[in-house]
């Protein structure tokens, strides 16, 4: 069977092809334009005729070998020209062909000839669609291929000799759409109207291939239906790209899981469902402990394959129906659906936390992590996703501050302890700018023989309308917030110049403490800012004693070691604060450089309460710690009776009420050479 497209059938193709093409003379002169080429340029194709080339496209003819110089070199194609409609439009048109047959065909174009050139017209036209890049396939009314060009070979990997004479649902597949679909395919062209839609085929090869196609009814002049004509275009990469940008747009592109705005548009689907089933809904916010330690001493390489692995970790814990999400830096979101009540959302929360407790292996180390949590659930906590995510922020808030290793749930009364919170930290920002904030004092005294020998730091926040607002309040807030590190700074800076004025009234022998909280230990620059600290206000470092806490060095992170080895080094005392809250762990006394160990208050207050075990216990931390080498400070000294059994203990120092409150700046010079008002030494 031939595979010849028939003359008159081209012409009429062409006619109906979506590409704008002019066909010229050998002398440049425009012999027709097919109704694309009239649209996009506003000339009818009658006016357009016997005028100059020039008319629609700013070319001469000789760059085009219109000429007549058979020795004119081709053109290089594709060639984008700049045109310009009839009513002064701009714009840029490519020429991506030139057939030459008697006449010119440019962009495609069917050459108007006079009628005893026919026959060449209509095998330029052929030419044309030989070479036009979308495929173009004909077939009966029956569905019968009759023509198939060059493209449609290449997309769908059947030759013309193959696919001609086969029906087109067999060469390219017709099971993929739905019934819908083919009704309304079916219904246009029995109209004689264009059908366009994405046609999902299958090529040879059996890959899936997806075509913009456009089915057009060749019509006879009594209106019926010979033939249909077939343009496509194959858009699989589009459209895989498309499906690329869609997976960014509601992914995480690190861990490859839901982001914030996909898991919240599921969750409201899920409280939906849920409202009609009569379930429950619960919003899971994680967030991890220690990665930004995690961060800062192994790098960001490292950090990123632990936010996957914990990732995966929690995806593995979820059931199909449910989502995880990456929502910040170390912070993960979970939606939970078709709970049965609250109780459920616990118990999966507490196994997923559970888990991720577990030792994580990445790169070749280990790594133990824990996690903060918060949980609302609907219908308790909201009625649609942002309110129930709200109230999982606010019980996330009240873990982090109250330290709790469990999941907690939103509650009502909870609620306004974290608005209080939150109106807080508001007032915090401006308590420095203010100046809301000062230093008090409270003096250490050498407990053999009442000296003053040293003062502790204390920051303290007086607001005007608050009043005094306590320290157990706004410390966890300055750390949460990151202003722990302009007001640490500050509070550094003051407590060393207010040292420089009391050398000047004469008050020496006497060191400074300054506690340091975790976080800003961990500060990248901690080093640099203190060393600037010093040379600002003159601060002699050996009188300088800086305070930090067991958990610090529970962490261990390398950076902890290395910090506390410089500072000593530079002549500042190091001191670990609140020793017996928790958290000791005596073998690590050894492995750090540490100077003076500073004895909890709750140890000293046992003294009394709970005499069978309490002597024992701070006997044998004192003998420890001498035997270390370092000092002890008891603190919360509070009667004679524990004053008197730590002095038989040969204990250095001590503080607390029982010895002197603490008090402001000027008050301090007086305390020297002053028995303390305890009246035991």
């Amino acid at each position: 069977m031939s595979t010849r497209l028939p003359i008159q059938l081209a012409g009429a193709l062409v006619e109906r092809l979506p590409d704008p093409v002019v066909t010229v003379d050998p002398a440049g002169r425009i012999q027709a334009i097919n109704p694309a080429a009239g649209r996009c340029f506003g000339w009818q194709p009658e006016e357009a005729a016997g005028q100059p080339l020039e008319l629609l496209l700013p070319v001469a003819p000789e760059i085009l070998g219109l000429d007549g110089e058979e020795s004119a070199p081709e053109p290089d194609l594709p060639l984008t020209l700049r045109a310009q409609s009839r009513t002064g439009r701009p714009f840029l048109i490519t020429l991506t062909g030139l057939i030459r047959d008697g006449l010119t065909a440019l962009l495609l174009s069917p050459p108007a000839a006079p009628a005893d050139h026919a026959e060449g017209r209509h095998r330029l036209l052929g030419q044309a669609l030989e070479q036009l890049g979308d495929m173009v396939w004909i077939t009966d009314r029956r569905g019968r291929i009759e023509y198939v060009n060059p493209a449609f070979e290449r997309v769908t990997g059947y030759t013309a000799s193959e696919a001609v004479g086969q029906p087109n649902a067999e060469i390219l597949g017709a099971d993929y759409e739905d019934d819908a679909f083919y009704r309304r395919l079916s219904t246009a062209l029995e109209a004689g109207r264009a059908f366009r839609d994405v046609f999902t085929n299958r090529t040879r090869w059996g890959e899936l291939v997806y075509l913009d196609e456009t089915i057009t009814p060749v019509l006879e002049p009594d209106g019926s239906i010979s033939r249909f004509v077939a343009t496509a275009r194959d858009i699989t990469r589009r459209l895989a790209l498309e499906e690329r940008l869609q997976r960014m747009a509601f992914h995480d592109p690190l861990t490859g899981l839901a982001n914030r705005d996909l898991l919240l548009n599921r969750a409201d689907r899920a409280i939906i469902r849920a409202r009609h089933d009569q379930q429950a809904v619960a919003l899971v916010l994680v967030d991890l402990r220690q990665f930004r330690d995690i961060n800062q001493s192994l790098g960001h390489a490292i950090g990123d394959e632990v936010l996957k692995a914990v990732g995966e970790r929690l995806q593995e814990g979820l059931s199909e129906s449910d989502t995880a999400a990456r929502v910040g830096s170390d912070r993960y979101l979970l939606l939970l659906e078709g709970l049965h009540s609250s109780r459920w959302a616990c118990r999966i929360t507490q196994r997923l936390l559970g888990r991720l407790e577990e030792p994580l292996e990445v790169a070749d180390q280990e790594f133990f992590l824990g996690a903060w949590c918060g949980v609302g659930v609907y219908p308790e906590d909201g009625d649609d996703a942002a309110s129930v995510l709200s109230r999982a922020e606010t019980a996330l808030g009240r873990a982090r501050s109250e330290r709790v290793r469990g999941p907690v749930f939103f509650s009502p009364e909870r609620d306004e302890q974290a608005q209080h919170r939150h109106a807080l930290e508001v007032e915090l920002h401006r308590a420095l700018e203010q100046d809301q904030l000062h230093l008090c004092y409270q003096p250490q005294y050498r407990l053999s023989d009442g000296v003053l020998v040293g003062v502790e730091t204390l920051l303290r926040w007086r607001h005007p309308r608050l009043g005094p607002v306590s320290p157990a309040e706004f410390i966890p807030l300055l750390e949460d917030t990151g202003l722990i590190h302009p007001v640490g700074d500050w509070v550094l800076r003051t407590a060393c110049a207010q040292m420089a004025r009391w050398r000047q009234e004469g008050l020496t022998g006497v060191d400074l403490a300054v506690n340091l909280s975790p976080e800003q230990f961990r500060h990248p620059r901690l080093l640099a800012r203190i060393q600037q600290i010093l040379e600002e206000t003159g601060m002699a470092e050996e009188r300088l004693e800086l305070e930090v806490t067991e958990s610090l060095l529970i962490e261990n992170p390398p950076d902890v070691l290395r910090n506390l080895q410089v500072l000593r080094g530079m002549g500042i005392t190091m001191a670990l604060d609140d020793f017996g809250t928790g958290y000791s762990a005596l073998s690590y006394l050894q492995d750090f450089p540490i100077d003076v160990l500073k004895l909890d208050r709750s140890l000293t207050d046992g003294l009394e309460r709970n005499l069978a075990r309490s002597p024992g216990l701070i006997r044998g931390v004192i003998e420890l710690a001498q035997s270390l080498g370092m000092a002890v400070v008891a603190e919360g000294i509070e009667s004679n009776a524990q004053l008197q059994f730590l002095q038989s203990l040969a204990c250095e120092r001590g503080q607390g009420f029982g010895l002197e409150r603490p008090r402001p700046p000027e008050a301090i010079p007086a305390l020297a050479g002053a028995a303390p008002p305890g009246g035991a030494f």
